[in-house]
């Protein structure tokens, strides 16, 4: 388990104490994880809440660098918690390739579209 070495404030503390909460409140949880430090921590809250109810999807595409990848299974493994790979398709959207400031929206609408059909699925 990980175990933080530096002393956080008790504005910060409280924002995570709020932030566990709210996620130990929910049934379970997908995260739309990159492996970058946003979706890590909050797959890692995820999975120290909700254990094998929590999972993390990473997209997989031309547009996710293969380094990134390897960096977001390590990570993944590291935390413990399940996940998964969907192979998305954003380069074909125009909201994606015309490179606008939200780009992030669209790869986030993409893969959300994946693990819908992937929900209803299983």
């Amino acid at each position: 388990m990980f175990h933080q070495l530096e002393i956080l404030s008790d504005e910060q503390s409280e924002k995570l104490y709020k932030i566990r909460k709210y996620i130990s409140n929910l049934d379970s949880v997908c995260i739309a994880y990159s492996g970058g430090v946003d979706s890590t921590l909050v797959a890692s809250l995820a999975f120290e809440q909700l254990g094998s109810k929590a999972v993390a999807i990473t997209g997989i595409s031309p547009a996710l660098a293969n380094s990134l990848l390897i960096e977001a299974r390590s990570q993944a493994k590291w935390i413990g918690v399940k996940h998964l790979e969907i192979k998305t398709s954003e380069l074909d959207q125009p909201s994606y390739s015309k490179n606008p400031k939200d780009r992030c929206f669209a790869c986030k609408k993409e893969l959300h579209k994946h693990t819908t059909y992937l929900s209803k699925k299983t």
